[in-house]
C-alpha cells in the first residue's frame, strides 16, 4: 500500500521516542525537527497510520494535505478598458518600460501628496485619475531578508528572472534575489527546486513565487525595497518547510552593520485545497443554533421558530452563518443554505507557529485564503458554534474536480447531524499574522469578494490587480503584470512589515516580538473598510443571483455554484466580523529621521555595536524611486 506524509502531534508529556521505539518501531520517519516539541513527521500507510492513532499516546496524526496557492484566478480588470482607465504612477503607454510604473497599492499604503490631474477625487478601482508622485521613504527594509513559502512548482521559462529590475538591490544593479540550497540547512529539502544553487536559474521561480517576491519586496513594486528575498516550496509539506526557515534564521551569519541577524519576514502564500465548502445545508431544514457570546463564553440554542426560519435569517448573520445561494443539482432549486467547511484543526501547523514565537525576529504573514469564508481565531468562544440539522434534512455534498471546480451532489440527513461553521484548518491565532485582501478603492472600501474573512482576520492589504513583475496577465513589455488574490495581500503586508521592523530596529536596537508588531501594525492600520449592506436578511429576497455595483464586478454575491471554480468562485459584499482595517505605514514611520533614541542601558542590553565599520544605527539617507 503507498505511503504518505503524516504529521504526528504527540501528547502532552509524550516523547517522541516513546512512540518510534515501540508502536512506530520500523515505520519511516521522515523528519524529527528538534525545533518544534512534540511534532514529528512520518511516511505512513493507512494502516500504519491507524497503529499510530491507537498507541494513545498522540494529540493528531494527519495525512499532509495538498498545498495549493492563493492567487486569485487572473482576469482583465475593468480599468484597461476605453472609458475606464486606471492609472498606476502614469498609465504604461503602448511602449515603455513597466519599471516607470507602481501599483496603487502603494498610494493606498501611506500619504503622498495630491497627484498631478488628481483632482480631488477619490482614488481607486471605480476612478479615472492619474498618480504621478514619487514614492520616497527613508525606512524600506533594512536589516530585513523576505522568505516566500510556496506551494507551486519552478517554471524553466522564468529562468533569469532574479536579474529583472524589480528583484534588482535599491543601488544597484545587482540581484537581491538569493538563491538557497536548503538541503544544507535540513536533509529532508531535497528537491531540485529547494536547492537553488546546485540545481541552477532553470528551476528557482514559479509564477506565484514571483507575483509573492515583487508585492513583498520588489524594487518598484512592494515596501520592503531594501530587503532581500529568498525562496521555499513546499514539497516536502509544511513541517518540512517551516523548520528549515526557523533553522536558517536562528543560524544564518550575522549583519556585520548592526551586529545581529537580520529579521526574517516569512510570507505564507498558500492554503489546502477544498477544506471550506464542503458541504451545504438548507436554512429551513436546520433545527437549531448553538451559539457561543465572544465576550463571556454564555452558550446559547437558538430553535427554529416553526417548520421554517420564515424571512427573518438574521439569527445567523447576527452569529457570522452566511447564507449562500446553492442550486440543488437534483431538484434544481435554489434556496438559501449553510457552509460547513472542513471540521479539523491541524493542531501541528499551531505547533509549528507557536515555535516561531519562541524565537526573536521571525515573522509569519499568511494569507486567508480565496473562498469567501468566514471563521473566528480557535480561542474564540464562536469557534464551537454549531448548526444542527435534522434527519431527513436537505444537504449539498461537494467535492472537487482535478482542476479544483466545486462538484455538487445531493444528500439527505438520514440521522440528526451537528457542525461547525466558523472553524479554519490552519489559519488565525496570535503567533502569525492572517491577512485578508481589500479592494484599491477610497471610496467603496469593499474587501475583495474572494477573500476569506472574519474576526480570524488581523487586518486586510491590498490584493486584486495589484501591479508586479508577475508574469502571468502581462502588459504590453510582457515583464510586468497584475497580482491578484490574499496570496498578493499578504506580501503586500509583509513588505510593510519589513518598514516597520526598519524603524523599529534602528530607534531601539532589537527586535520586536511577534505582538509588538501585529500591535503596532493594527495600531497604525485605516479603520476605515465598510460593507454594501446589499442583503437584508431580516427580510430575506428570494434566493438568485444578486449583483454588486461596489465590487469590482460581481452578479452573484453569497452564491456558490456548481463546477465553479472554488479558488475566487464565491462572492461576498459584507465584513461579518472582520475588523475594518486597511494597512497602512504611517508618514512618522516611513519617513522618520532614523535618530537612535534608545537609552544607554538599552543599547547595552540588547543592541551589540559593530567593533568596525559605519556608526550603527546609522543615520537614514531619503530615497525615491
Amino acid at each position: 500500500m503507498s505511503k504518505k506524509l503524516y504529521n504526528i502531534v504527540m501528547l502532552p508529556g509524550v516523547l517522541e521516542t516513546d512512540l518510534l521505539e515501540n508502536e512506530a518501531s520500523g515505520m519511516e520517519l521522515f523528519l524529527n525537527p528538534d525545533l518544534f516539541d512534540g511534532l514529528i513527521v512520518m511516511m505512513l500507510t493507512a494502516e500504519e497510520a491507524e497503529v499510530i492513532v491507537a498507541s494513545g499516546k498522540v494529540k493528531e496524526c494527519l495525512p499532509e494535505r495538498q498545498a495549493v496557492e492563493t492567487a486569485y484566478p487572473i482576469t482583465t480588470p475593468r480599468y484597461q478598458a476605453s472609458g475606464a482607465t486606471f492609472r498606476t504612477r502614469t498609465y504604461p503607454p503602448t511602449s515603455g518600460n513597466g519599471k516607470n510604473y507602481t501599483g496603487m497599492n502603494m498610494f493606498f499604503t501611506s500619504e503622498f501628496d495630491p497627484a498631478s490631474g488628481f483632482a480631488g477625487s477619490s482614488a481607486g478601482y471605480f476612478g479615472d485619475f492619474n498618480f504621478d508622485d514619487a514614492v520616497k521613504t527613508n525606512f524600506a527594509g533594512d536589516y530585513v531578508d523576505i522568505v516566500a513559502v510556496e506551494a507551486g512548482s519552478s517554471v524553466t521559462s522564468n529562468a533569469g528572472h532574479e536579474d529583472h529590475p524589480d528583484f534588482e538591490e535599491f543601488d544597484s544593479n545587482n540581484t537581491k534575489f538569493i538563491p538557497m540550497d536548503w538541503s544544507d540547512i535540513s536533509g529532508a529539502m531535497s528537491s531540485t527546486q529547494n536547492n537553488q544553487v546546485t540545481n541552477g536559474s532553470t528551476n528557482w521561480f514559479s509564477n506565484h513565487a514571483i507575483g509573492v517576491l515583487s508585492a513583498a519586496g520588489g524594487k518598484y513594486c512592494g515596501w520592503g525595497k531594501k530587503s532581500t528575498l529568498r525562496l521555499i516550496y513546499l514539497d516536502a509539506g509544511a513541517t518540512a518547510a517551516y523548520y528549515a526557515v526557523l533553522s536558517w534564521h536562528i543560524s544564518k551569519a550575522v549583519n556585520p552593520v548592526t551586529g545581529v541577524r537580520n529579521a526574517t519576514v516569512v510570507t505564507g502564500a498558500w492554503g489546502y485545497s477544498g477544506v471550506e465548502h464542503e458541504r451545504f445545508y438548507r436554512c429551513d431544514h436546520i433545527q437549531s443554533l448553538d451559539v457561543f457570546n465572544k465576550d463571556t463564553g454564555v452558550n446559547t440554542v437558538i430553535n427554529r421558530p416553526g417548520s421554517d426560519w420564515g424571512d427573518d435569517l438574521t439569527p445567523f448573520t447576527d452569529n457570522l452563518f452566511v447564507p449562500r445561494v446553492i442550486e440543488d443539482p437534483g431538484s434544481n432549486v435554489k434556496d438559501w443554505y449553510i457552509s460547513v467547511p472542513d471540521q479539523t484543526r491541524a493542531s501541528f501547523f499551531d505547533t509549528v507557529m507557536s515555535q516561531y514565537n519562541s524565537y526573536n525576529g521571525i515573522y509569519h504573514f499568511k494569507s486567508a485564503g480565496n473562498n469567501a469564508h468566514v471563521a473566528v481565531n480557535p480561542d474564540d468562544p464562536r469557534w464551537d458554534n454549531k448548526i444542527i440539522v435534522g434527519t431527513g434534512a436537505d444537504g449539498v455534498i461537494n467535492t472537487l474536480d482535478s482542476q479544483g471546480r466545486n462538484q455538487f451532489t445531493t444528500n439527505v440527513v438520514n440521522t440528526a447531524q451537528s457542525f461547525y461553521i466558523l472553524r479554519s484548518e490552519i489559519d488565525g491565532g496570535d503567533n502569525q499574522f492572517t491577512i485578508g485582501a481589500c479592494q484599491q478603492d477610497d471610496t467603496n472600501r469593499l474587501m475583495d469578494d474572494y477573500s476569506n474573512r472574519g474576526p480570524q482576520i488581523d487586518f486586510t492589504a491590498y490584493g486584486a490587480y495589484t501591479w508586479t513583475s508577475n508574469p502571468v496577465s502581462t502588459y504590453l513589455d510582457g515583464d510586468w503584470g497584475y497580482f491578484s488574490g490574499t496570496s498578493c495581500a499578504a506580501p503586500v503586508a509583509a513588505g510593510c512589515a519589513a518598514v516597520f521592523l526598519d524603524h523599529w530596529f534602528t530607534q531601539r536596537g532589537v527586535y520586536p516580538s511577534i505582538a509588538q508588531l501585529k500591535a503596532l501594525m493594527i495600531k497604525h492600520a485605516k479603520e476605515n473598510l465598510i460593507g454594501e449592506d446589499l442583503i437584508d436578511f431580516s427580510n430575506t429576497p428570494t434566493a438568485g443571483d444578486i449583483a454588486s455595483t461596489k465590487l469590482y464586478f460581481s452578479s452573484d454575491v453569497n452564491s456558490i455554484k456548481d463546477n465553479d471554480y472554488q479558488n475566487g468562485g464565491a462572492d461576498l459584499t459584507e465584513l461579518y466580523g472582520t475588523p475594518a482595517l486597511r494597512v497602512h505605514i504611517p508618514w512618522g514611520i516611513r519617513m522618520g529621521s532614523g535618530k537612535y533614541i534608545a537609552g544607554g542601558s538599552e543599547q547595552t542590553a540588547n543592541g551589540r555595536r559593530p567593533e568596525s565599520g559605519r556608526t550603527w544605527p546609522r543615520q537614514k539617507n531619503a530615497f525615491s524611486v
